[in-house]
């Protein structure tokens, strides 16, 4: 009774004691290695328990988790032991990374020594220690007595490799722990209510005291706790290092805030304030400006001026050395002038200028940066491509091994260049986003910025665009005259998917077929063609046209013609208005208006069209500057400056994609200039496209992309928005609830109820490969939890065409095509447990002919498989419910997402432990 009493009075103390000096107020010590200041080494838990380095060097090393400490024989990391605050006493948790030189013999990892006239001895009270490869748990108190020791059965360790370390003791119930990687590797019961020493008032440090130990090599993350961690913090501190995530040093997503602190979601405390002019004298703060709509759920408006948001560049962890990775979205009022995205500025440099700088000028992207020396490393701008009023998904990375630096504009590399040497680590005197030129009305807003200190993946940072890439389809909407995708078509009409109703017709030599590196079908011309009724055509360009589309050519020898317009019976003009031609593989955009004379005329100095390659194609002109400009693959090729006047309004003739028509003497139609190849995705507009949207359309069928993503951030009433891009919007029916127990954010509970996507007018269906991954948490994992299914509508059987499900455990991956051939058909081993989030993967890719299941980033199985996959899913599409059987999936879906390709093992695997692991 007497001892319980004083357990309770001591724990309450303590509890008072701690209370309100931390964000975690167990955690008593951390050590980043990240802030430091000549030998002082800053304790990054808040306590301000600082240390003193001695024959220690910081600097970032193989494996390490930002800068980590390399300890020379007889190095040591010394913290006052008198003035610590929060002492453990009834618990405590030792965790660290640390990587030897040599395992072998007797090495201190962290010591501590009481003296007189709190300890009547001056042995070592703690003894966190290495001994011939295994480790050492050792305490005793102020009077000597053991607390606790143990010691691993065997070999533990070995030289020359990272381990993560950790030791606890629970006083209450006398129990000591050892962990290595997270792995409990000893465990001994003592006598409960054995209490720890308070006295470290002679040393306390990493390394032993006196300098006389054996420890060499390196100690990062650092961490001293006032209690025992669970297994599951104890793997959540691990992970913090492990991990394609473990290198992301800030994500500033901007929903979450205290006054004028944007908080960090990356777990590293980098907080931002809002900045803003210097307030005269009596003049009052402020009140922080409300949320603004971001792309992404909510983001941070800037006025043109000194509002800016600041980060503590002295403080500021982990920062970038070797490589970096920044991304955000940005959309502006105006482009004009400079917007500062990124800039720091250093505080004991041989400089005073900029040293980072991501900055907009005048549409034109500029990455930059120049190191303490004021040497600089890179320098990569863009095109102008960034226009008004429109998110835009900027990513800019460094990487000092490849020797490169580069710039993604909506999730693809527009730009790199040559860069070499290490990063400036001094943001003392400035360190901001946002910071802009412009008069008061002018406003950016900023969302989703990240900051990684390691260069992301191709596929990381179109993942990072894909994340928050909501709303409509990924191609301009507004001034569509007619659009194309060959995805819609009836005998010989082919339909008009902008809106319009200005409907195509097929000619006997032109097919839609099945294409494969575009966007689903295309039009296959063999000296056939599409002709369109201009009659029909409401709204034709006047004061601006653009023409887009993609292109692979037999052959790219001769004249053949893209698009004409040609009208004989008009006397002013008997040749043709219209007339995008390639030849021999030049391009060529010309117009003649009704009276003959030509509005403008274009053509690229050089071939841009190679045959048998997919390639964008866009022309347009505006009469605003009499400019015409020819990209190819969403690069400026040829630009002029000669034309002037309006466009024809004359589409009484032969309006063609194909070829061109001339009228014989005989009153006969000539057809001449054949194309011989495949187009598709092919847009006319009644306005000049800018250069970004003219990048969105060269981007939209880059072949290997996400069509379908589901993240369910975003519901509109039932409608499920598709962040793909593709405007695959999904419809929840009867129980489909949103649910905030999401592993990334919000989910859907799917019990008894289903997401019906549209099959029938689905953009970019997988045809010759394909990747569905998601998250599953399933209340059951008995009977039948269908995931994905469809059927056809106009196909030869009305059975399941994609069937992908859980079924006792199991998963199934199973397609047959229109004709019921089965293309694969895969079933694992039970592999799914109920009530746990768990990533599931499939894949099918039609060249390796392989069919295979991942669970959690692992492949389970594989089978052969051979075949192109149905386009049919015209009866039936759907998340979470069988069809014909009704049975539904129980439980919660999270990130659904269908690639168009088969995604690689190290793809599959960042997907499983990347942003929405939970592992």
């Amino acid at each position: 009774m007497h001892l319980r009493g004083v357990c309770l009075l001591l724990l309450a103390g303590v509890i008072v004691t701690w209370a309100g000096l931390t964000q975690d107020y167990n955690q008593v010590y951390y050590l980043g290695f990240d802030r430091f200041n000549g030998e002082r080494l800053y304790d990054d838990s808040s306590h301000n328990n600082n240390a003193t380095l001695k024959k220690v060097q910081l600097d970032k090393a193989a494996g390490s988790c930002g800068k980590c400490a390399k300890i020379h024989s007889g190095g040591q990391i010394i913290i006052d032991g008198s003035k610590f605050v929060g002492i453990p006493y009834i618990e405590v948790t030792i965790a660290m990374m640390v990587q030897l030189k040599d395992a072998s013999g007797t090495i201190d990892l962290f010591e501590t020594v009481g003296g007189p006239p709190r300890s009547n001895h001056e042995e070592p009270q703690y003894d966190l220690q290495a001994e011939n490869a295994r480790v050492r748990w050792f305490h005793r108190n102020e009077n000597g007595s053991t607390v606790f020791s143990i010691i691993t059965d065997g070999p533990v360790l070995s030289g020359g490799k990272w381990y993560h370390l950790a030791a606890m003791y629970d006083g209450l119930r006398g129990i000591a722990k050892i962990y290595i990687d997270g792995q409990l590797r000893k465990q001994e019961t003592a006598d409960p209510g054995v209490f720890l020493s308070r006295d470290w008032s002679k040393y306390a440090g990493i390394g032993s005291y006196g300098g006389k130990g054996r420890l060499e090599g390196y100690v990062d993350e650092f961490y001293i706790y006032n209690r025992t961690l669970a297994e599951p913090e104890l793997k959540t501190l691990i992970k913090k290092c492990q991990g394609p995530q473990s290198t992301m040093v800030l994500h500033l997503s901007f929903d979450r805030k205290t006054g004028d602190t944007f908080l960090d979601d990356s777990g590293l405390m980098n907080h931002a304030k809002v900045g803003g002019p210097p307030l005269q004298p009596g003049q009052p703060k402020p009140a922080p400006p409300p949320p603004a709509k971001g792309s992404c759920g909510n983001g941070a408006q800037l006025n043109a001026g000194q509002a800016d948001i600041k980060l503590d560049g002295k403080t500021f962890r982990n920062k970038p050395i070797d490589s970096v990775t920044i991304a955000m979205w940005f959309n502006a009022t105006s482009v004009k002038g400079k917007h500062y995205l990124f800039d720091t500025i250093g505080g004991h440099s041989a400089h005073k200028h900029d040293q980072y700088l991501l900055m907009i000028e005048n549409g034109a992207i500029s990455w930059s940066h120049n190191d303490q020396n004021d040497k600089q490393l890179f320098k990569v701008v863009t095109d102008p491509i960034v226009t008004e009023k429109q998110w835009v998904h900027i990513a800019v990375t460094y990487n000092e091994k490849s020797s490169q630096a580069k710039v993604f504009v909506n999730g693809n590399l527009n730009k790199q260049g040559p860069a070499s040497g290490r990063l400036s680590e001094d943001w003392d005197s400035y360190a901001a986003f946002g910071k802009h030129e412009g008069t008061v009305t002018d406003v950016d807003t900023l969302d989703e910025i990240y900051m990684y200190n390691r260069e992301l993946t191709p596929f990381e940072v179109k993942t990072l665009y894909d994340n928050c890439n909501f709303g409509s389809a990924k191609t301009p909407s507004t001034g569509q005259v007619f659009y194309f995708g060959f995805d819609r078509v009836s005998g010989s009409n082919v339909f008009d998917d902008s809106g319009s109703l200005n409907d195509g017709e097929l000619t006997s030599l032109a097919t839609v077929t099945k294409t494969s590196g575009t966007c689903g079908n295309g039009l296959k011309l063999t000296g056939g063609n599409i002709l369109i009724d201009g009659q029909r055509i409401v709204r034709k360009p006047l004061f601006g046209v653009t023409i887009a589309l993609w292109l692979k050519l037999d052959t790219n020898r001769g004249q053949q013609s893209v698009f004409s317009t040609y009208n004989p019976d008009n006397p002013w003009n008997t040749r043709q208005y219209y007339s995008l031609m390639i030849n021999d593989g030049r391009v060529r955009w010309f117009h003649r208006n009704e009276k003959s004379q030509t509005v403008f005329s274009a053509e690229t100095g050089s071939p841009v069209v190679p045959a048998g390659t997919w390639t964008h194609i866009c022309c347009t002109y505006t009469a605003t500057g009499g400019k015409s400009e020819i990209y190819v693959n969403g690069v400026l090729k040829k630009q002029e400056l000669t034309g002037s006047g309006i466009l024809s309004q004359d589409w009484s003739g032969k309006n063609s994609i194909g070829k061109e028509y001339e009228k014989g003497s005989d009153g006969n139609w000539i057809e001449k200039n054949n194309l011989y190849g495949i187009i598709d995705e092919f847009y006319l507009f009644e306005r000049d496209l800018k250069p970004n949207e003219i990048t969105l359309l060269a981007q939209t069928c880059n072949y290997h992309r996400i069509v379908l993503h589901y993240g369910f951030e975003l519901f509109a009433g039932k409608t499920v928005y598709d962040q793909s891009g593709l405007a695959n919007n999904g419809m929840a029916i009867n129980g489909t609830a949103v649910s905030n127990n999401g592993t990334c954010g919000k989910a859907v509970n799917m019990t008894m109820g289903q997401i019906k996507i549209p099959g029938d007018t689905f953009r970019e269906k997988p045809q010759k490969a394909i990747t569905i991954s998601v998250w599953i948490s399933l209340q059951t994992n008995r009977k039948e939890h269908e995931i994905f299914d469809t059927i056809g509508s106009h196909s030869d059987h009305k059975h399941d065409q994609y069937h992908f499900a859980v079924q006792d455990g199991k998963v199934v991956w199973y397609h047959h095509q229109e004709n019921d051939k089965e293309v694969f058909n895969v079933v694992t081993l039970p592999c799914i447990p109920a009530r746990n989030w768990t990533h599931v993967a499939v894949t099918y890719d039609s060249t390796a002919m392989l069919a295979k299941v991942y669970v959690n980033g692992v492949m389970v199985k594989q089978k052969s498989a051979s075949g192109d996959l149905s386009q049919d899913w015209g009866h039936f599409a759907g998340i979470g419910r069988h069809f014909y059987t009704g049975t539904y999936l129980s439980g919660l879906v999270d990130e659904f997402i269908i690639y168009n390709y088969a995604l690689s093992d190290v793809e599959i695997k960042y997907l499983a432990q990347g942003r929405c692991s939970k592992k």
